[in-house]
């Protein structure tokens, strides 16, 4: 997922001389390539944690027939929200397993980790400056409402996606 990162990082190097001083160095300024992010991993291992900012959503639970009058046949209804408040970064030199890991948490809950192999770009962006984190929750059980009579219950894995851009204050 990183390698269009990778690889505009270092085109805009190229094009983008301009830089800053920092401790005796001077450090070439790298701009946050739009959609950059991840998908946290080890997500299986936090699954008590994550239910603690999941909310059931009330149409999962309607009747079928109200939901087909409303338009919902063919189309997934999630059993689950996601409230999401506050999305951190936050580098775990200690851990045992990875001494580059950085520890994801959201609304100050630790649901998993950046991928192995995307650490070290996570790691310039992070000391590039201020930066916006956002999350973005996907699968996870739904129903499905069929023209046939009845519906059915299915899953998909759960993915949460964290994308990061500039701060713009």
């Amino acid at each position: 997922m990183f390698e269009k990162i990778k690889n505009a990082l270092v085109s805009d190097q190229k094009q983008n001389a301009s830089g800053r001083w920092v401790n005796g160095k001077y450090v070439k300024e790298e701009r946050i390539p739009d959609g950059a992010g991840f998908e946290v991993a080890g997500l299986d291992y936090h699954m008590n944690e994550i239910r603690s900012f999941m909310e059931e959503i009330k149409k999962f639970k309607m009747p079928r027939e109200k939901l087909a009058e409303m338009g919902y046949v063919g189309k997934k209804i999630y059993r689950y929200y996601f409230k999401v408040h506050t999305v951190q970064l936050i580098p775990e030199p200690t851990n045992p397993h990875d001494p580059n890991a950085i520890k994801v948490l959201i609304n100050n809950i630790h649901i998993g980790y950046v991928p192995r192999n995307d650490t070290r770009v996570v790691s310039q962006i992070m000391g590039s400056g201020e930066i916006e984190l956002s999350a973005f929750v996907s699968g996870g059980e739904y129903r499905l409402i069929t023209s046939e009579i009845g519906d059915q219950i299915y899953s998909e894995p759960l993915r949460i996606e964290i994308r990061m851009r500039r701060s713009r204050k």
